[in-house]
């Protein structure tokens, strides 16, 4: 569950006004010089991209597009280490080596388009290369051999669902990456941490077609409706879709209530 002090807050400015007044005028220029285009961290990858598809004897492109997405300060600083192990990730494993690329019908160089954009009220970004793609198949047949899985279950499952397996604690295809170079992080890490930013973690590939990663973001000016609740002397905004329900306190309670879920006290009935 999201809570922001209202003083530090990305919430709809309109709401914060009627309970804060005036003050928040400041508070929006606060915010505002927070922001931070998201090329602070783009413009890091070109250089590690090359030295890595040179250490590995790869040719590999990148591309970036949407560098003059904003993003808050704190998410720039935050996002920056996922997207690196997964553009390495990228580079490691699924731009083949230029003698395999060639085999297939393809290019010699691997390409990797990395974006950004608004959408939804939110900030996509996205990973896409031409690689080898995920093999689900693998993924799966891992899964039934550690015990996660059984076979019947593996038979059953889609795709998409085979692919989804490398968000599984103790899966992964950085096994398969035998140079040393550190990129040992499972993509259960990855979306772990990512998560802690509010963010989501998706997921398409394609066997010998590439693999597209999907990062959607939490705009910090984006319009969440908030209730605004005051604990002592500091007023905070919690989101309404982490409310299950609003509980009316009759006058006469006068002491300090501990549990309100479940549980009578001081004469009156709360809700479950």
């Amino acid at each position: 569950m999201w809570v922001w002090p209202v003083s530090y807050s990305h919430l709809l400015w309109a709401q914060i006004d009627h309970y804060c007044g005036s003050g928040c005028l400041s508070l929006r220029a606060a915010t505002l010089t927070r922001m931070q285009p998201i090329s602070n961290v783009f413009n890091k990858f070109p250089r590690i991209v090359q030295k890595l598809a040179g250490n590995l004897q790869k040719k590999v492109m990148l591309v970036n597009n949407g560098k003059d997405v904003e993003l808050d300060k704190t998410l720039i600083e935050t996002i920056s280490d996922p997207l690196l192990h997964l553009i390495r990730y990228a580079v490691m494993y699924s731009i083949e080596l230029p003698s395999v690329r060639r085999k297939s019908g393809k290019n010699e160089g691997g390409r990797i388009v990395l974006s950004a954009c608004h959408e939804a009220g939110q900030v996509s970004i996205e990973i896409k290369d031409d690689g080898k793609g995920i093999d689900g198949n693998s993924l799966a047949m891992q899964a039934v051999n550690k015990g996660l899985l059984t076979a019947d279950q593996a038979q059953l499952m889609s795709a998409k669902e085979k692919v989804d397996l490398i968000f599984l604690e103790g899966l992964s295809v950085f096994s398969e990456l035998a140079d040393g170079s550190g990129c040992d992080i499972g993509m259960d890490v990855i979306k772990a941490d990512l998560n802690k930013l509010g963010a989501n973690l998706n997921i398409l590939s394609e066997v010998e077609k590439g693999t597209t990663v999907s990062i959607s973001l939490p705009h910090p000016l984006a319009i969440i409706p908030c209730r605004i609740i005051r604990a002592g002397e500091e007023w905070y905004a919690i989101q309404q879709v982490d409310l299950d329900e609003l509980l009316g306190i009759p006058n006469q309670v006068k002491e300090r209530i501990d549990h309100v879920c479940g549980y009578r006290r001081n004469g009156w009935e709360a809700g479950s």
